[in-house]
């Protein structure tokens, strides 16, 4: 009953006892974007979908740190362990941290979240689809239209519901959302998933990040023009 990583059906492990492919050459790339186009249909979305060696927490790490830093004004509604580990990212890249606490058997309330947008400016609200520690189940789709009203970035750690749960992009209007290959997409372990949409970039743009390999100054800085 853990919420994994899974056990894995022998379709999926037959192939890891094949010979490997090399990461580069057309025969890769190839697969590559096969597997891309594949995990856009899964996350309902026509934008950029990228998938990088590391971990959830890895991909939480490049979208906190890509859009936060060095000052950046994020709010943070929590209802478990994994609602902290997002602000313990955030923390990392900028003191503006602002967290509302709610029960561990308790969705996020979203009136609370509104009224607390409408107090204080933000630049982002960062929040945990399922709550890995409990299965607590929030409001995503509320959630992204009002960081819509109130124009705020909206960042979603959808790492134990992606392909369990109904999870719409571009339709509720998420601009960053962070997965792994090892819960719902009943893969091995290794394998962050990151799709970014257009606000998002908007932002990346703007921000200066001080890093190499996960942050926009790294390998997917390049998509940031297109």
């Amino acid at each position: 009953m853990s919420p994994g990583p899974i056990e894995l059906a022998p379709v999926v492990l037959t192939p890891m006892a094949e010979p490997m492919v090399a990461h580069y050459g057309d025969e890769w790339t190839a697969f590559y974007k096969e597997t891309l186009e594949l995990l856009r249909k899964v996350l309902q979305t026509e934008g950029h979908v990228f998938l990088f060696p590391g971990s959830g927490s890895a991909g939480l790490d490049m979208a906190l740190g890509s859009t936060l830093f060095p000052d950046g004004k994020v709010l943070i509604p929590q209802n478990g362990s994994f609602g902290e580990r997002l602000e313990e990212i955030a923390r990392t890249y900028t003191v503006n941290v602002h967290t509302i606490k709610f029960p561990l058997n308790q969705s996020i309330d979203l009136g609370t979240v509104e009224r607390t947008l409408q107090e204080k400016d933000f630049d982002a609200v960062a929040c945990v689809h399922c709550e890995t520690s409990t299965g607590v189940l929030d409001s995503i789709c509320e959630l992204a239209g009002l960081c819509r009203s109130h124009k705020v970035l909206f960042i979603v750690d959808a790492i134990s519901s992606l392909a369990i749960e109904p999870l719409e992009i571009d339709t509720w209007g998420i601009d960053l959302c962070v997965s792994a290959s090892q819960k719902g997409l009943e893969a091995p372990p290794g394998l962050g998933v990151i799709a970014v949409g257009k606000l998002a970039w908007n932002c990346i743009n703007q921000v200066n990040s001080p890093g190499w390999c996960t942050l926009t100054e790294g390998w997917w800085w390049e998509y940031a023009e297109e």
